[in-house]
């Protein structure tokens, strides 16, 4: 396909035909402010600590996923980058802070990684002190090993279990389903179409049962 030929103008156009495409899917419809999601994550963890009638199986969950949504506020990532989170292998905790941390070879574009994990360190220490041994009693603790996210059989949540996990709880208080992807385009204060915000407790329809949800 003529070979000889110069085709640098062709690559030049790529930018401006990206800029003006038109997304097969707007996503934008199915954001919800930053500060809903925070709203979100504070409120599964008061309801864990608050609710008298949940058991131990009750709060492990919420705490759990009170942290990964909290965790893909601060810092959004793939849902194969969360899945590998191991603790002391790329979280950390320095003085009073935890970190998060990713060699080249982890992540997608091949850049090594690192972030603070602002304002969450009460909440890692929460889930790790009380409620992640709570999945570990379920397994064998070879099996469940060092990874951060436990699913309720005692092992380590895989990527699409997580995507999952992410997807039913927001659709369950938003009544809108968003995946670990969608964290990236939160834009503070926006909202899409119309307002959302996270529901009063005695509201909600999916109130999770004592149990906990099934990953």
């Amino acid at each position: 396909m003529a070979p000889g030929s110069n085709w640098s103008w062709l690559r030049r156009m790529r930018p401006r035909l990206r800029r003006m495409s038109i997304p097969a899917r707007d996503d934008r419809a199915r954001l919800v402010p930053v500060a809903t999601e925070t709203e979100l994550h504070s409120d599964l963890a008061r309801r864990a600590e608050e609710w008298e009638h949940l058991s131990v199986w009750g709060r492990a969950p919420l705490i759990r996923d009170a942290l990964m949504l909290a965790r893909l506020c601060v810092c959004p990532e793939r849902a194969r980058t969360l899945a590998a989170t191991a603790i002391r292998t790329n979280v950390h905790r320095r003085v009073s802070e935890w970190s998060v941390a990713f060699v080249s070879d982890d992540m997608k574009d091949r850049r090594a990684f690192e972030a603070p994990l602002l304002g969450l360190t009460p909440l890692i220490d929460l889930y790790l002190e009380r409620h992640r041994p709570v999945f570990v009693a379920r397994s064998m603790p070879l099996v469940a090993g060092n990874a951060l996210w436990l699913s309720v059989s005692g092992g380590p949540l895989n990527p699409k279990k997580i995507g999952q996990l992410v997807s039913r709880r927001t659709e369950c208080e938003f009544d809108r389903s968003l995946n670990p992807h969608l964290f990236r385009k939160l834009v503070p204060g926006h909202s899409g179409p119309g307002t959302c915000r996270c529901r009063p407790a005695a509201a909600r329809p999916c109130r999770l049962p004592d149990r906990g949800p099934r990953l």
